[in-house]
């Protein structure tokens, strides 16, 4: 059944009939899957209203976390196939169902792969979630932290069609949305690496070190080290040395490696001493 869920993409419904064992067998399995599973699809068969519909793909995409693991994809699916259910219910004019969308956006950034449906999926998602949120007229409070994720999203996914312009333009749109934007930092770090690959080493530079300082300013320890590391190698990818002030603004003491990179002194990167 995992097999089939995984690899060869077949609704949940599907997957656990037709398994080959014997009647008294497969009966007296107790299924465990996706809320989107079904049984039967007799006519009387009890349909969760729409609320508990959107519960449920909530549900879904705080299993997929933050990051994409070997599940990514089954979740995604069944997370979209249940708020398509949704619409045309009073339920699409809520928050709750912006931020499924939301949900599904995020995920497909994990897709490295040409997502399923093509591009004109994506464009549809994006459509429904502008539309959604222009409709909806929440106080800036709500909307802002929603719309910060739709650009930190789509910035995503035009790093992965290596559309540089068009993706330090919503990353800057994200992080410009300030206290509300979530994702500040990762959207300042995106717009360096995309800087750094444009040769505009000390705009990358700048950006990095705004990444690093506002991870500190949240306290967010281990996202600090990784971004400040990355600053680093901003750093020294684009004088070719590593002085001292440098280090003292880019890598705490404490940072793996630290070592390492203080002890190259002002040698030339790649070079020794």
């Amino acid at each position: 059944m995992v097999d089939r869920l995984t690899t060869q993409e077949m609704p949940a419904c599907e997957a656990i009939v037709n398994t080959g064992l014997r009647a008294g067998i497969g009966r007296s399995y107790l299924y465990v899957g996706t809320v989107a599973g079904r049984l039967d699809h007799r006519r009387d068969h009890a349909v969760p209203g729409a609320e508990t519909v959107l519960a449920a793909c909530t549900i879904l995409a705080d299993a997929a976390g933050g990051k994409p693991s070997k599940l990514s994809r089954v979740l995604h699916r069944e997370t979209t196939a249940l708020r398509r259910t949704v619409e045309g219910t009073p339920q699409e004019r809520t928050p709750a169902y912006v931020d499924v969308l939301l949900s599904e956006l995020r995920m497909l950034t994990w897709h490295e792969s040409h997502p399923a449906g093509g591009w004109a999926a994506v464009d549809e998602l994006i459509a429904r979630i502008e539309g959604s949120l222009n409709r909806l007229d929440l106080p800036p409070e709500e909307a802002k932290p929603r719309w910060a994720d739709r650009f930190h999203a789509t910035g995503m996914l035009h790093m992965q069609r290596h559309e540089w312009t068009a993706a330090l333009e919503d990353f800057g749109r994200c992080a410009g949305y300030g206290e509300f934007c979530r994702n500040r930092a990762s959207a300042l770090l995106q717009m360096a690496t995309i800087h750094m690959r444009l040769g505009d080493w000390e705009k990358a530079q700048s950006l990095a070190h705004a990444s690093h300082d506002l991870c500190e300013e949240n306290q967010d320890r281990l996202v600090t080290i990784r971004r400040c590391i990355t600053a680093t190698k901003i750093a020294v990818v684009h004088t070719g040395t590593f002085n001292g002030a440098a280090a003292n603004r880019t890598l705490p003491n404490d940072a793996p490696g630290n070592g390492m990179v203080r002890n190259t002194g002002s040698s030339p990167a790649g070079r020794g001493k």
